[in-house]
């Protein structure tokens, strides 16, 4: 027994540099494999997973094959492949959406919100057109949640809505309600504030704070190049979660806008007049009369105005605003300033420059000046507060369902073969349209090399552990002949033999897997940071795969069987006195 301890202790003790060594190797194998089994989806997967993020936006494409025009040669050929279309969703693809990935998916509808900050504050805000990328001026969407004690996304401050005119914002958002001063304080300040719309009187008391990664893109306000990942997912905290009795009261109140900066024009003497002025949008001019109006009114793109704005820029009493004074203001003025223009799908809210024409004075009520926005077809330029944007999936906390159900929203791709066979080919089909997913789609062609190279890599660490674990165990037996042919002589099995000595083998190797776990988690890390510093992202593009583990055990202890089988086989077969007699000459 203290023959076989002794083996033991020392056997180990000389081997601990090995030990190291097969550990590294073993980590490696297992690094290389996992990059080797690298697919998308898993990124996508533990992506979300990592960051947390179970509110995912959705977008319908369309994948078939169409006849494009080269614009170089004019020459016409076949284009293949998806083309999502951010536009196509609507409120009765809910009910498609759950034929595909069943009723257990949540979804949420979302709706346009076009509030500007400057809404919520009588005060001046510092504009500047082409400064502050980072710092978002409005909210773009709401997102209508019926039950939110399905609704995961994490809490930073604060509480989930209770009440119809609570809402939910993102830590991204809170943010910008202190650097634009519409609050002081920290964030903790805004949980249970209100905004309350200066036009409308639209109260949105805010019951919570979510939590995002929103810091980590701080830089981009520094350099004025595209950042198209960075401003995409700041885009996607510019909204707020709310109850959707919430939207009815939007799309009541949906009438005036505020400006962010306003003046009018004297066209003759180029001076400028600024103005608070309020926005509304015209959707027609059926019902309208107006005091005066230009040549051909309702063929031009521009604004109306009321007749208190005439009175206040002409300096005169409303009562003395008739039709020759109107007529002189329309020749006399234009209208500039700047404005918040939202993309109806995907971009961030940007400050764009804007110049009108004012194209009549209407006569109603109001007492206060209002700017009036046309455009013969209302629909190619505006969007009503309320109105259906757009579709959300909610995933639950379970991440073994979560990638049953995404499964069903993965881009698929086809071979351009596909489309040759398949002419008439025609799909309609639904993805996540994040900023994860699609950065990780974006990247897939280049990861593939990834992959090749792991491919070539993964085949020469295999050979390398394979040749070294069969000269670890040469050198391990022959080292130990001596003792070998001395529990011969004693009378000890080969069996016996074979569990002393192969078993010491064998704890080498699996204390080495051990050890290499840790180490291919690290390894791995550093991988997946090197390809996402770059891009300064949350992506997860790389993972040890369990599979990959999983692999490389079952080769180790075939290794180690076949390794320290092949020299002990050969022992067996030989005398105790000539093992003892070659141990001696060696």
């Amino acid at each position: 027994m203290l023959l076989v301890k002794d083996i033991y202790i020392k056997g180990l003790l000389s081997n601990l540099v090995i030990i190291f060594l097969f550990a590294a190797t073993i980590a490696l194998s297992v690094v290389f494999l996992s990059l080797l089994q690298y697919n998308k989806e898993d990124a996508f997967i533990n992506t979300l997973k990592s960051n947390n993020h179970y509110v995912l936006q959705l977008a319908k494409y369309i994948d078939y094959p169409r006849e494009e025009v080269d614009p170089y040669t004019n020459e016409k050929y076949i284009e293949n492949g998806p083309v999502v279309f951010y536009e196509k969703a609507n409120m009765a693809d809910i009910a498609k959406l759950k034929s595909i990935a069943t009723d257990k998916a949540t979804y949420y509808p979302s709706f346009f919100f076009e509030k500007n900050l400057h809404d919520f504050t009588s005060d001046f805000i510092y504009t500047d057109q082409t400064a502050f990328q980072f710092y978002a001026r409005g909210f773009r969407e709401m997102i209508a949640v019926d039950d939110f004690s399905s609704f995961h996304l994490q809490l930073l401050y604060g509480q989930k809505p209770q009440k119809t005119n609570e809402i939910l914002i993102y830590d991204y958002m809170a943010n910008n309600l202190l650097y634009y001063k519409l609050f002081n304080g920290d964030m903790t300040s805004i949980v249970g504030a209100k905004l309350i719309d200066q036009d409308t009187g639209l109260v949105l008391n805010v019951s919570g704070i979510l939590k995002s990664d929103y810091t980590r893109y701080s830089y981009i306000d520094k350099d004025r190049n595209s950042h198209q990942f960075e401003e995409t997912y700041l885009t996607s905290l510019q909204v707020i979660f709310c109850y959707p009795e919430f939207v009815e009261l939007v799309a009541k109140e949906n009438q005036y806008d505020s400006l962010f900066k306003c003046y009018f024009v004297n066209n003759s003497t180029q001076t400028t007049t600024n103005t608070n002025i309020k926005k509304a949008k015209y959707v027609n001019l059926e019902n309208t009369k107006f005091l005066s109006t230009v040549e051909n009114y309702e063929q031009e793109r521009g604004v109306f105005v009321n007749m208190s704005t005439v009175a206040y820029l002409m300096r005169t009493a409303l009562e003395n605003v008739n039709e020759e004074i109107a007529l002189l203001f329309l020749e006399n003025y234009f209208v500039s300033g700047l404005d918040c223009f939202y993309d109806t799908s995907i971009e961030r809210s940007y400050l764009i420059g804007f110049s009108h024409r004012i194209l009549g004075v209407v006569v109603e009520g109001l007492t206060e000046p209002v700017l009036y926005c046309y455009t013969p077809n209302e629909d190619d330029f505006y969007m009503s507060n309320g109105e259906f944007r757009q579709i959300y999936l909610s995933l639950g906390t379970d991440w073994k369902a979560n990638r049953a159900t995404l499964k069903n929203f993965e881009f698929i791709t086809h071979s351009d073969s596909f489309y040759s066979e398949n002419p008439y080919y025609y799909y309609e089909g639904y993805t996540d349209y994040t900023s994860y997913g699609l950065l990780i789609r974006d990247a897939d062609y280049y990861l593939n090399d990834v992959k090749d190279f792991s491919r070539i890599v993964e085949a020469i660490i295999i050979c390398v552990s394979f040749s070294a674990m069969f000269l670890f165990a040469i050198l391990t037996i022959k080292k130990n002949n001596y003792k070998i042919g001395v529990l011969k002589t004693m009378g000890a099995s080969n069996g016996n033999i074979s569990l002393i000595f192969g078993l010491q083998i064998f704890l080498t190797s699996i204390i080495s897997y051990v050890l290499s776990i840790p180490l291919s988690f690290i390894t791995m890390r550093e991988i997946n940071l090197t390809f996402v510093n770059r891009i300064n992202s949350d992506l997860v593009f790389f993972s040890i795969n369990p599979a990959a583990q999983g692999i490389i055990l079952g080769f180790t202890i075939l290794s180690v069987i076949i390794a320290a089988s092949l020299p002990l086989i050969n022992l067996y077969f030989r005398s105790p006195i000539s093992i003892i007699k070659n141990f001696s000459k060696n």
